[in-house]
């Protein structure tokens, strides 16, 4: 088995499109190619919702609220970029009519 630093850190998408760094499209060193373009946009929609989630769990199970202060960053990309996609619209839908409201009721310390 590899160790560790062996492994690559980061794929592509995970260097410009994470969760937590947030750059914006136009921060990239070069204007991707439209294919390339919808695969990471892919990718990191599916991304955010599933680190909310990460985060959300403490909160729901444990009663800690503190780990979903910075919960709203995870939905800011998606709702960015599904405008672009309709083939997404559902989770825009999704995310509109559930998601964002649930967001807005949390208390967080």
């Amino acid at each position: 088995m590899p160790s560790q630093s062996a492994r690559p850190l980061r794929d592509p998408t995970g260097l410009f499109k994470n969760a937590f760094p947030g750059w914006p499209l136009a921060r990239l060193p070069v204007s991707p190619p439209r294919t390339f373009q919808r695969n990471v946009d892919w990718i990191s929609v599916q991304r955010h919702p599933n680190i909310l989630g990460l985060f959300a769990r403490p909160h729901h199970r444990d009663g800690k609220p503190k780990y979903l202060i910075g919960a709203p960053r995870f939905i800011v990309y998606p709702g960015d970029v599904l405008p672009r996609h309709p083939l997404l619209q559902p989770l825009a839908a999704l995310l509109d009519g559930t998601t964002k409201p649930a967001l807005q009721k949390i208390q967080t310390p």
